[in-house]
């Protein structure tokens, strides 16, 4: 059984609709999360980070704001080998287009960078580097060792809101209503895709399709054809956030509506529409597992059926996804691009 923990901008105190499992009432309005260890680190709308526990939502801590700049994303950094000491870190993106880059252990701020020009929406990595994209039109490549940045990816012509990296290849959704395919080694593009005509809010992998959201509508593609496979046109209103769990895809928007998908049928499963705002962050942070037990004793005549639940933050199985390689479709028409796919995944 998997749950997604939802904040949107605004959270009221009334008793929790069927599915929900608690509501947690915020101060600010909440733009990002993040998993860390077993507790959740949530950017607000003023500036502050709030670090909450996953179980019960209680605060941990919360680390002040920097430079009078929001916190537009946050990322959890996993330890690479020749990475300092080898602990993991917590990069936020902020408004003023800076990175705070905290220790995730102790909480306390290793590092403060600024290269871009405009707020930074997301940040990602991969094998020791990490992206940042931006309303400057901009992608930025960082090394997660030093913190220097090693690449700039030009060629977008409006706000990059999401990047996905796949390896050697990195993916970039903006305003210009494309997604561009972008070799990491070289920094050139590979190839543009043509699937929407509206700001590309968010994109999510499973298996060899990307789903990929503007506007109204999330488009189904296939990784290596390029291909669209289907369209869900189920918002009504801009659809800004997507997260896989399991079998699922979560999609949330201006709506104030989350629906969930099948990965597989691309049937529209469910809806909470409980939110009075914008659905803007969607986070898994964690997971229940039942283990069944059956027992026998000599004399009772009966078997005793018995179980026990373990509760296990995401993030340790997000480390074990990411290293888990992916059964990809290997035909493709455009030769040069296939070699970078197939390495990707």
């Amino acid at each position: 059984y998997s749950f997604c923990t939802l904040l949107s901008n605004m959270v009221t105190k009334k008793k929790p609709p069927p599915g929900v499992a608690r509501r947690i009432p915020v101060n600010a309005d909440v733009r990002c999360m993040e998993v860390v260890g077993n507790d959740v680190w949530t950017g607000d709308r003023n500036g502050v980070v709030v670090v909450r526990k996953v179980r019960t939502g209680e605060i941990v801590e919360t680390l002040p704001p920097r430079g009078g700049a929001n916190v537009w994303c946050i990322k959890l950094i996993r330890s690479h080998e020749g990475i300092g000491d080898g602990g993991e870190q917590v990069w936020t993106g902020l408004s003023n287009g800076g990175i705070v880059m905290y220790d995730a252990l102790t909480r306390s701020q290793i590092n403060h960078v600024c290269k871009h020009a405009g707020g930074i929406y997301q940040i990602t990595e991969n094998n020791g580097r990490a992206y940042s994209c931006s309303n400057d039109f901009e992608v930025h490549e960082w090394s997660v060792k030093s913190h220097h940045q090693t690449r700039k990816f030009n060629g977008h012509r409006g706000y990059v809101r999401c990047t996905l990296p796949l390896g050697p290849i990195l993916l970039s959704g903006s305003d210009d209503s494309t997604i561009r395919i972008w070799d990491v080694t070289s920094g050139q593009t590979v190839h543009v895709v043509h699937h929407h005509n509206k700001a590309v809010h968010a994109m999510v992998k499973v298996e060899n399709h990307i789903w990929s959201c503007a506007g109204t509508d999330i488009v189904v593609w296939d990784l290596h054809t390029l291909s669209q496979i289907t369209e869900l046109r189920e918002h009504v209103a801009t659809v800004l956030t997507l997260q896989r769990v399991g079998s699922r895809v979560y999609s949330g928007g201006a709506d104030q509506e989350i629906c969930a998908w099948d990965t597989h049928t691309h049937i529209l499963l469910s809806k909470l529409t409980d939110h009075t705002g914008w659905v803007y962050t969607l986070c898994n942070t964690a997971k229940v597992v039942r283990y069944y037990m059956w027992s026998t004793s000599i004399n009772d005549g009966c078997i005793q059926v018995w179980s026990h639940d373990e509760y296990l933050p995401m993030n340790s199985y997000l480390k074990d996804a990411e290293n888990r390689t992916t059964d990809m479709i290997t035909s493709n028409p455009e030769a040069k691009l296939a070699e970078y796919l197939q390495d990707a995944c």
